[in-house]
Parts: structure tokens; C-alpha cells; sequence
């Protein structure tokens, strides 16, 4: 009993904002751990390397269209130039887009995602990653994303050569 005579009962309490919050830092990737951290602290959490990196908001069931890829930023009858660059620092070409779909979906969990702002769609992102090629060269390759409200997914909207 809390006090004498006591018909009291206890019930759990939930601040939904907190708990929207803390949902939202796991679908960024952080852990309970760290996010007990952050509220006992009040300061940022530090992995390891000495900084915390936003991961990609539902980086795991992002989607990257092939048809950015296909026909797109490796066709070199839509935009030669894009072509050109993944061919010369990376040697991805049409005929080898899976494997650079691949090497994004992997980068994806090791890489900062930058918020980029909401235009009304849903909030923009930028990541910017090294690729390996199949040509064994590394090189820096921008992606850009978008959390989209009305299809309630994350979305690879535009890649390229760095």
C-alpha cells in the first residue's frame, strides 16, 4: 500500500511524444542503450569513432527503383555524363546494375544520412558513401532519399558519382 487504508492502484504511464521519439531514434538505428544515454546526459551519444551517425530513416526496406539505375543515371542515351563517371570510376554500366544496387543497400547502415529538408513530399536525405567497383576502384558516390509521406516509404531519388 502507498498510505494507510490505501485503494489506491497504479497504472502505467506513457509519454507518447517520448515514445515517438525513441522509435524514432531506433528506426535510425541507434539502440535502447544509447538512447538511455542521451536522456540521462542530455548530451549526444558517442559510439565508438567518437561520433553518433543518423542512419537512413527504415533503411532496411528502403527502396531503390531500378529504374533509376536502368534508366537513368547508367544509361548513356539519357544522361552520357552520369554514365560516363560510373563507368570510369567504378566500372558499373547497364549491364551490371545489380551489383551497384547491392554495394547501396550494404552501404546504407555504415553511412550518415544528412537531413536535407521537407518540400511537402517528405523529408530529403543525403548520403554520401564509397562504392567499390567491379573494377576494383573505390570511389565516393552520392545517393540521395526521401522518406515519402504518401507512399509511407524511404526512396532512393537520384545517384552519382561524387
Amino acid at each position: 500500500p502507498m498510505h494507510p487504508h490505501c485503494r489506491c492502484s497504479t497504472a502505467a504511464y506513457m509519454d507518447r511524444e517520448e515514445f515517438d521519439k525513441w522509435l524514432d531514434w531506433i528506426d535510425k538505428g541507434g539502440t535502447t542503450e544509447e538512447w538511455e544515454k542521451i536522456k540521462k546526459s542530455g548530451k549526444p551519444v558517442e559510439k565508438e569513432s567518437g561520433s553518433v551517425i543518423m542512419k537512413l530513416p527504415k533503411y532496411k526496406e528502403a527502396v531503390i527503383p531500378e529504374e533509376k539505375l536502368l534508366q537513368y543515371a547508367l544509361n548513356p542515351d539519357k544522361d552520357p555524363d552520369k554514365a560516363k563517371a560510373f563507368k570510369r570510376a567504378l566500372g558499373y554500366t547497364l549491364d551490371n546494375a545489380e551489383e551497384l544496387i547491392q554495394q547501396i543497400y550494404k552501404s546504407l547502415s555504415v553511412y550518415e544520412a544528412i537531413e536535407k529538408g521537407d518540400r511537402g513530399w517528405g523529408m530529403t536525405y543525403e548520403i554520401i558513401m564509397d562504392i567499390e567497383g567491379p573494377n576494383g576502384k573505390t570511389a565516393k558516390v552520392l545517393t540521395a532519399w526521401i522518406d515519402d509521406k504518401d507512399k509511407r516509404e524511404t526512396r532512393l531519388t537520384t545517384v552519382h558519382v561524387d
